[in-house]
């Protein structure tokens, strides 16, 4: 009893050891006291050089901030100044989707202000082994990319076949037909799916965003809309589920080895 006592401590200690941690800094906006900043640090005592791989590379994407040259905070990049009427980003906020030992998938959110002001969110998946954002083109064969981009288009094709479908059977409903304002407003839908069903038809993995939960991978695509008519886009931006081991006979050599938990 005491030999298999002792076994769990240690394997307890190895898996505490190897284990990823994501701590939370937080900041509030000098300029503007009433806006408050949280961003994630990860920490891996076993591997410090991955854990810091992957803290350059999020400060660097998202805020925009290298961490060697930080003069006040890390945020400081996308605070603005006590003149400024539009903040850069506001409302920054992260959450861990997965956190596998091996994978660690997170998701950042914020308010972005240029020419106007829109929330986004953005995805990240990392290889805690090694620090790098892991890609697509790291987990499948150039023919399992091939077959997963046209997989993609077709699940997206057809979502926008079926809002059509729902957007021709509004604009036949009296109750629509009798508003101009309605009528008008799933006239536009209907337009703006059309073109985005037309220029729907490949998949650039380079600029595709994705991140990993347990056995599925999700993919998100942008959606349809601009800023000036989101307002008609009910459908947003598209996220997109696969389970992994629907492609397992395109595994690259490493990609069992990475989604060992």
């Amino acid at each position: 009893m005491k030999f298999i006592f002792s076994a769990i401590i240690i394997l307890g200690s190895l898996l505490t050891k190897a284990q990823v941690t994501v701590k939370k800094i937080t900041a509030i906006n000098p300029y503007h006291r009433d806006l408050k900043y949280e961003f994630p640090l990860v920490v891996q005592n076993s591997n410090k050089q991955s854990a810091e791989k992957i803290n350059d590379s999020l400060s660097i994407d998202f805020l925009d901030i290298n961490r060697k040259k930080i003069k006040k905070s890390i945020f400081e990049n996308v605070w603005g100044t006590s003149k400024d009427g539009i903040i850069p980003m506001s409302d920054v906020s992260y959450k861990v989707l997965y956190n596998s030992g091996n994978i660690l998938s997170l998701a950042i959110e914020a308010e972005g202000c240029g020419a106007y002001c829109e929330h986004f969110t953005r995805y990240y998946c990392f290889n805690t082994k090694t620090g790098k954002k892991i890609r697509i083109t790291d987990l499948l064969t150039k023919r399992g990319i091939q077959l997963l981009s046209d997989s993609i288009v077709l699940r997206k094709q057809n979502i926008l076949k079926k809002k059509l479908l729902e957007i021709e059977d509004s604009l036949s409903s009296a109750a629509v037909i009798a508003d101009n304002d309605s009528k008008e407003y799933f006239l536009q839908m209907k337009e703006l799916y059309e073109n985005c069903l037309a220029a729907t038809d490949f998949i650039n993995f380079e600029y595709t965003e994705f991140y990993i939960i347990k056995s599925k991978m999700y993919f998100i695509l942008n959606r349809c809309s601009a800023h000036y008519n989101r307002a008609i886009d009910e459908l947003d931006v598209f996220i997109l589920a696969f389970t992994i081991n629907d492609w397992k006979q395109f595994f690259t050599p490493a990609t069992s080895k990475l989604l060992i938990r």
